[in-house]
């Protein structure tokens, strides 16, 4: 669920800016994918890992091991940075909404990294079954996020042509 409204709002803000009106409706479901984000990581602290940090690390790097051949469990430092970016992004849209507008380089660069988490996770890191439709979904969201930078940057540049002729 949390990677479904992260791919929603990752795709929904490549194609508008945070100052059209479907912005407060992007801002919740930014925000409910980040909760339900965090259940689920409190989910697997709670029932894979009873809440020690130690076999969440040992069980990344067994993860790690049996994918690449090398037992590395720092991967979990990344989940928890994964996490604290996207709470501080949550956080930063509420008490500044036009915060978006003004930091296009750090939005695009948190979506680029959030986005090459979330496919590791549900597409390198999956099991078999699941592996196969997450890649699916990841290239069919790729397609219509390039579209939708593509018809921004249009629509953009249009707009500032119509300007300079008027």
């Amino acid at each position: 669920m949390a990677l479904l409204a992260l791919a929603f709002a990752c795709m929904a803000a490549a194609g508008q800016r945070a100052r059209d009106s479907h912005a407060s409706a992007l801002r919740l479901i930014w925000t409910f994918g980040c909760a339900v984000f965090i259940l689920h990581v409190a989910a697997a602290f709670q029932f894979a890992h009873h809440w020690s940090h130690r076999a969440a690390y040992d069980a990344t790097a067994r993860q790690t091991r049996e994918l690449l051949g090398t037992e590395i469990g720092a991967g979990l430092y990344v989940s928890y940075f994964f996490l604290a970016m996207w709470i501080a992004d949550v956080i930063a849209w509420w008490a500044w909404p036009t915060w978006r507008e003004r930091q296009r380089f750090a939005r695009v660069a948190l979506y680029v990294f959030m986005a090459f988490i979330a496919f590791n996770a549900s597409v390198v890191f999956a099991p078999a079954p699941s592996r196969w439709v997450a890649l699916g979904v990841a290239v069919a969201l790729s397609i219509v996020v390039g579209i939708c930078l593509v018809r921004s940057r249009c629509n953009y540049r249009n707009s500032v042509l119509s300007e300079k002729i008027s």
